[in-house]
């Protein structure tokens, strides 16, 4: 049986470790955006497992190609037809809201 003490002191490791791994991932998907290795609608169609609890709105502010302005008329369109809140994160979006956010974007 182990230690209690040990089980305890272990615990802070592997929250650090996995907040590591998705900080490195994140850096990782963030810097294949801006080479143009994988397309914006791409990520919002299929996210990656660590853009699970990142905000939607940015995750659309990774990319080179988006800045303030253009997700500002992106959210009044998206608010104004009742599609999608990008203050939800991209894990709890539904396939649909997914799909319309990538044609947007690559409208």
């Amino acid at each position: 049986m182990s230690n209690p003490t040990t089980v305890i002191a272990q615990q802070p490791l592997r929250a650090l470790t996995v907040a590591n791994e998705r900080r490195t991932a994140t850096a990782l998907l963030k810097s294949r955006l801006r080479r143009g290795e994988v397309t914006l609608a791409a990520v919002l169609a299929d996210p990656p497992a660590e853009t699970g609890r990142v905000l939607t709105f940015e995750v659309l502010l990774w990319a080179p190609q988006f800045g303030h302005w253009r997700l500002r008329v992106l959210n009044s369109r998206a608010m104004r037809y009742g599609y999608v809140n990008l203050a939800t994160s991209l894990g709890e979006l539904t396939d649909r809201q997914r799909q319309w956010l990538a044609g947007e974007i690559r409208r």
